[in-house]
């Protein structure tokens, strides 16, 4: 009898087919505005206390990499007599259609923007890290926002949470360097994948991990996460019919982490296709299940055949996890629900 993987394979397959210090507050602008400007067009787009950890390094393969100092590439300019402000949000993707606001549909953009514009008195258009897709989790979410109001940012917390839907929070916020762009200067991005494998579904988990109760070669899964690390072209992880051109990302991490019947996947990378991380952990769980062997994903990697990969993965595993900036690291609040033992990925 074909289970609720098999289902969802044969889905997936027929469309790929054809400011101050205290509570929430964030680094302020001042050091990062007085260091030197970034050259003109540089750049890329693409639990601890919550909000924001100084950084001096960041680890990955081959040791750790010195984080440069101040504003750097992917800095844009800013409108005269206008201040930059940014914020880290963590939401319940459940009930939203993704992030990106669309007519006649609930979205994260479009209740921040409303939130925002009703505490500053005019109309706000943000941007964020990461364009998350419907269904998908945040526990920091990076955006950042323009206006010539000068709203105090120590009340901005306070003030957003009790503007915000349940599902939405403020976590920490604060004045941005000059420049600042939630996307175009991340450096890192960080999600998280759950899989529960028990043979029963955890009813008060179900909303961020994905049920699957099959027995998985996790040491298989492994060994293929390990080959995907590097610099290499993900175009065959990608969803189909996504006009991005540029397939060739770095994944710094790709981790794979036992709790029980908790499987977490952890993925690094300065940046990620549209559906990326889920064809990842798609194709993973394939190669758990034997269909084919951890070698597969060179054949992806030197192909880029979509059709040769794994379906794409519920989004409702998936968690924006962390986003880091040349110096500081954007950070949920603690997870009161994790199960015991769980770390920081």
């Amino acid at each position: 009898m074909p289970g609720p993987w098999d289902q969802h394979d044969q889905d997936e397959r027929r469309r790929a087919e054809p400011g101050p210090a205290g509570p929430g507050a964030l680094p302020g602008a001042a050091g990062a505005e007085a260091a030197a400007a970034p050259p003109p067009g540089a750049g890329r787009g693409e639990p601890a206390d919550p909000g924001i950890t100084p950084r001096g390094s960041v680890p990955g393969p081959g040791g750790a990499r010195k984080a440069p100092a101040g504003p750097g590439a992917g800095y844009r300019p800013v409108p005269a007599g206008q201040r930059t402000l940014r914020a880290v949000l963590a939401y319940d993707g459940t009930d939203f259609a993704g992030w990106q606001r669309q007519a006649g549909r609930r979205t994260v953009q479009q209740v921040v923007e409303e939130a925002i514009s009703r505490l500053l008195g005019h109309p706000v258009r943000v941007t964020a890290a990461g364009r998350t897709d419907a269904g998908v989790h945040a526990r920091a979410q990076v955006i950042h926002w323009q206006t010539a109001r000068p709203f105090p940012v120590e009340r901005l917390v306070p003030a957003l949470r009790g503007l915000l839907p349940p599902d939405v929070a403020a976590v920490a916020a604060g004045e941005a360097p000059a420049g600042f762009h939630a996307r175009y200067a991340a450096r890192r991005k960080t999600y998280v994948y759950h899989l529960w494998r028990a043979p029963v579904a955890d009813p008060l988990h179900r909303r961020w991990q994905w049920h699957l109760p099959l027995a998985l070669d996790v040491a298989a899964m492994a060994e293929a996460a390990r080959r995907l690390e590097g610099h290499h072209d993900f175009a065959a992880f990608k969803a189909a019919g996504s006009p991005v051109r540029n397939t060739r990302r770095t994944l710094y991490r790709c981790r794979l982490e036992e709790h029980g019947p908790l499987l977490r996947i952890v993925l690094e990378a300065d940046g990620f296709l549209m559906h990326m991380a889920r064809g990842i952990v798609g194709t993973l769980v394939e190669i758990g299940r034997g269909r084919w062997p951890a070698g597969h994903v060179d054949t992806l990697l030197a192909t880029g055949r979509r059709q040769l990969a794994g379906p794409t993965a519920p989004a409702h595993g998936l968690i924006l996890w962390r986003v880091e900036y040349d110096d500081w690291v954007a950070e949920g609040p603690p997870w009161p629900g994790a199960p015991p033992g769980l770390s920081r990925p």
